[in-house]
């Protein structure tokens, strides 16, 4: 018995410890004078630093053939390491919105990527592929951003208009996480006593 409240005790300082709150200000490169489709420059992305590890993450987004092509969802992928050959760590696919803007009017679309927890200061490579020419994003050739890069066609080429935004993680809050175990396991102890005086 003694054993059982003592696990209880630490489980519910360890999940309490779970970090999920966020703790930098967004990451944000708001400038684009080049534009291209996505279909065409794969593997196209983004490889940035870490500076909280829960965020959101988003290309700016322009419609290039709205009547031509179907509203398919996009795949975006993070990676480990600064390029386009890291190890997967998650991927989303996602339909944008039909009204987005023109090209360099292109709107800002997050990806949540907060069920991975990053590491402050390591850097991430986000890569986006679309199933047709409809969408584009917005970047340019300078050098904007120490800490990262675009690549486009897996080369390293100037920045995406990009946006990493701090978010809490997406597991519930610990608080009530660390009741949950404390409840389940106040039930195994619960069934144990009925069994042993059931026994007797």
């Amino acid at each position: 018995m003694k054993v059982l409240k003592f696990v209880v005790l630490v489980l519910a300082v360890s999940v309490m410890s779970i970090p999920s709150r966020s703790n930098a200000d967004a990451i944000l490169v708001n400038e684009g004078d080049e534009s291209t489709q996505i279909q065409i420059a794969d593997p196209f992305g983004q490889s940035f630093t870490a500076e909280d590890p829960f965020v959101l993450f988003a290309f700016s987004f322009f419609d290039v053939n709205q009547q031509g092509n179907e509203n398919l969802p996009l795949m975006m992928c993070l990676l480990e390491g600064d390029g386009v050959d890291g190890t997967e760590l998650a991927s989303i696919s996602q339909t944008l919105p039909e009204d987005l803007g023109s090209v360099f009017g292109g709107e800002f679309v997050d990806f949540d990527f907060s069920s991975v927890a990053l590491v402050v200061g390591q850097q991430y490579t986000v890569l986006i592929k679309a199933p047709s020419d409809r969408w584009g994003v917005d970047h340019n050739d300078a050098n904007l951003y120490d800490g990262g890069t675009m690549f486009i066609g897996g080369e390293p080429r100037g920045e995406m208009r990009f946006r990493v935004t701090p978010t809490t993680a997406s597991v519930p809050e610990p608080s009530s996480l660390a009741f949950a175990v404390v409840a389940v396991i106040s039930g195994l102890m619960r069934r144990r006593r009925t069994r042993l005086a059931q026994t007797e």
